[in-house]
């Protein structure tokens, strides 16, 4: 499956507020980071998805920079990256 697919399908299935969103969002943003979704696009999609508002405000925009700085390709071996962009 390929990034893009599987960060569309974890869109679908965020969790209920109280029950794990703040790791799904920083699940959604290595995704995104993976398939070279623009961290704009991202935190639409992440904001649109999510059962309400993000507290903290921040919190879909600093997931999303930890992510860009941070993900580890090897923490998602289940997903085919785009390689465009990356220095791996």
């Amino acid at each position: 499956m390929s990034a893009e697919s599987k960060y569309r399908e974890e869109l679908r299935n965020l969790p209920a507020a109280g029950s794990g969103v703040h790791s799904h969002i920083m699940t959604l943003a290595n995704l995104a980071s993976l398939a070279d979704i623009t961290p704009a696009e991202a935190a639409e999609d992440i904001r649109t998805a999510m059962p309400g508002a993000p507290m903290p405000r921040n919190e879909v925009e600093t997931a999303l920079t930890k992510a860009g700085a941070t993900c580890d390709p090897a923490a998602f071996p289940f997903v085919e990256r785009n390689e465009k962009d990356h220095n791996q």
